[in-house]
């Protein structure tokens, strides 16, 4: 997805990548000894699949029979979940859920559901074989047995190339990116964040500080809304010492979020 683009000086070009993210406030719950944490949920356009990943952390390898079940309203069925989906079985106690082996001391579990999914507080419980020990119940963010009530998609400008670098001052990328929001409520807000890919000897401060992100004047109301971006460089002759020649990618993450 990445391209080369060549200059006398200096070679620097950004591609912009872009995930779709439902809004989710990451949760996390201690049951006992095992810390379980939703550490993302993730909607995948393409497929019509949203992915919620647990995080599960144990003081040290369980020797018994270790479990943790996820609580599920009625909406979640067989055939909304995706073959994809951590091994699981479906019990009813100590809660009707998806309940999970635990066989190591950290471990990731995968859920993949059918469609888009909002999160809201669901009921969790942890064992850890100790005999004669009930589970521990708590509760966790998990799939919302309810609409989601926002969404954010791409529209265009996906992937983003800036021209070579090769002089000082504000230097405009090829072309912006148009994020289209769907909301059932007003009042919402979009956020960001970037991950960097740079070249042995380059500066991850210097990239941070030349790169330009302005959204352009937008309203958060109910229903559709189309959001501008417009990206640039701001580069000083200092700058260049962080900036070796090589190939540069900023990751961007957009997340839109509601009360």
């Amino acid at each position: 997805m990445t391209r080369r683009i060549a200059s006398q000086l200096l070679r620097l070009a950004l591609v912009l990548l872009f995930t779709c993210l439902l809004a989710v406030d990451v949760g996390a719950v201690k049951l006992g000894d095992a810390q379980i944490t939703l550490q993302s949920t993730r909607y995948y356009m393409k497929w019509d699949l949203t992915r919620f990943v647990y995080r599960v952390k144990l003081p040290s390898k369980p020797s018994g029979s270790a479990f943790w079940v996820l609580g599920t309203g009625g909406c979640i069925t067989d055939n909304l979940i995706d073959p994809a989906t951590s091994t699981f079985e479906w019990v009813e106690d100590p809660l009707h859920g998806m309940r999970f082996e635990l066989t190591q001391k950290k471990e990731l579990f995968f859920i993949w559901l059918e469609g888009r999914w909002d999160v809201e507080p669901i009921p969790v419980a942890a064992h850890l074989g100790d005999a004669g020990i009930d589970p521990i119940l708590g509760t966790i963010d998990g799939p919302a047995c309810e609409e989601a009530s926002i969404s954010i998609d791409v529209i265009s400008g996906s992937t983003i190339a800036f021209p070579a670098l090769s002089r000082v001052g504000i230097l405009e990328a090829s072309e912006g990116t148009v994020l289209r929001v769907s909301s059932t409520s007003q009042g919402w807000a979009i956020g960001h964040s970037l991950d960097l890919d740079v070249p042995d000897g380059a500066s991850y401060e210097t990239v941070e500080r030349i790169f330009q992100l302005t959204f352009q004047p937008y309203e958060t109301i109910a229903g559709t809304v189309e959001i501008d971006i417009v990206y640039g460089l701001s580069v000083t002759e200092e700058d260049f010492a962080g900036l070796p020649e090589g190939m540069y990618t900023i990751t961007l993450t957009f997340t839109a979020t509601t009360d």
